[in-house]
């Protein structure tokens, strides 16, 4: 009789605080990197609100996916030098009834 293998242990999480700075981190990396291109700004600005939400709003992902889906506004905000920003928005008016999840 065989015996399964021994499960490996999972890495231990970083606390929100290490995982928030890493993120960070790698924001400014990608914004102090020579192009930026429209697709990496959209990504990194609806990476940021996903981010945001989760951590002030406390929403599941599908929460999330939801209201993005539904109010999100999206606004070029630059385009030189082949570096490119783009600024996520989502009216308050929408906002106001999250907040009491987030208490």
């Amino acid at each position: 009789m065989n015996s399964p293998a021994p499960k490996k242990p999972e890495p231990p999480k970083k606390p929100d605080f290490e995982r928030s700075l890493a993120r960070l981190e790698e924001v400014v990396r990608r914004l102090e990197s020579p192009q930026l291109s429209l697709d990496d700004a959209m990504k990194s600005a609806t990476a940021d609100m996903v981010s945001w939400l989760d951590h002030d709003y406390k929403l599941t992902p599908s929460e999330i996916a939801q209201l993005l889906g539904t109010a999100a506004e999206y606004k070029i905000s630059e385009v030189a030098d082949r570096n490119a920003g783009i600024v996520l928005k989502i009216n308050k008016d929408r906002l106001k009834p999250l907040l009491s999840k987030a208490k």
